[in-house]
């Protein structure tokens, strides 16, 4: 987002960056999950896949959401049986969710 401001805009920030990647609730933080840049997705302590997509579409698309992010998902099923659930997913959360900038 500030490299949106600083390079496309040609906009100098002149407050505080506010870094919001630690995490208040207890769980883990996005540097507590692996990052495979081969295969483009989180890996979590429990070996488990966050992926962009789950299933393969028709028309091929970017990932890239408006605001220049790209999530990655765990599996539901794989949260579920899992005993760090309390620590790695969110109470409002199924599955967990890590939002990253391209």
């Amino acid at each position: 987002m500030l490299d949106w401001l600083v390079e496309k805009r040609g906009i100098a920030p002149h407050i505080p960056v506010i870094d919001k990647s630690g995490r208040k609730d207890g769980t883990f933080e996005c540097s507590n999950f692996t990052f495979d840049t081969e295969n483009d997705l989180y890996i979590c302590r429990g070996g488990k896949e966050l992926k962009q997509y789950r299933r393969a579409f028709k028309t091929l698309r970017s990932g890239v959401n408006m605001d220049e992010t790209i999530g990655c998902r765990a599996r539901k099923s794989d949260c579920d049986a899992r005993i760090l659930k309390e620590r790695c997913t969110p109470k409002k959360e199924p599955q967990r969710k890590i939002i990253r900038y391209i």
